[in-house]
């Protein structure tokens, strides 16, 4: 680790070769890419169904390097950057509504499909797929279980790691919701 840098900060790699030869690590604590997403929900009375549609604008570094190690100042992965350098369209639809006096779910689906490259590096579409439940027979505690999934395509161009790149992942989030005052 970095004199001065915390490790949980750190990006560490060991490179293509392995042997810690090509070895490098990154810091940064620059801004990434904001999203901007717009809601309708007017489809029903309740309000409880709707529409998402939204941009991500290329905010974010797509330059950062890496500051230590053998290869401290090669450029960091484009898949590690704060930012993609591209702008992309977000699309989704949601659904939230009671099953019972004390269930409540909500499920959601959204995808983000990049509009354009930069410097030869388009980052893979990603579909998001959610659900959750929410238990409110407590006065003071609600709790919650999701589940979300992410499926991503790989990377492409030549400044991409296609084969570092993509991928699915499932995650389960336990929670609670409860009032501070």
């Amino acid at each position: 680790a970095e004199p001065g840098v915390a490790s949980d900060d750190l990006h560490v790699t060991n490179g293509f070769e392995f042997d810690g030869s090509d070895a490098g690590t990154s810091h940064t604590r620059s801004i990434g890419d904001v999203k901007v997403i717009g809601r309708y929900t007017g489809f029903s009375d309740e309000h409880n169904f709707g529409l998402q549609l939204g941009v991500k604008l290329p905010t974010g570094s797509y330059t950062e390097t890496f500051n230590g190690g053998p290869i401290a100042g090669q450029p960091l992965d484009r898949g590690l950057q704060p930012g993609s350098g591209t702008t992309d369209l977000i699309l989704g639809a949601f659904k939230f509504t009671s099953l019972s006096q004390d269930w409540d779910y909500f499920t959601q689906a959204t995808a983000q499909l990049p509009l354009n490259s930069r410097a030869d590096y388009k980052p893979g579409i990603s579909v998001n797929l959610n659900v959750g439940f929410r238990y409110l027979g407590f006065e003071q505690v609600v709790p919650q279980l999701q589940v979300n999934s992410r499926i991503t395509a790989k990377d492409s161009g030549a400044n991409a790691s296609p084969d570092d790149s993509g991928g699915k992942t499932l995650y389960l989030s336990p929670g609670v919701t409860f009032a501070v005052s």
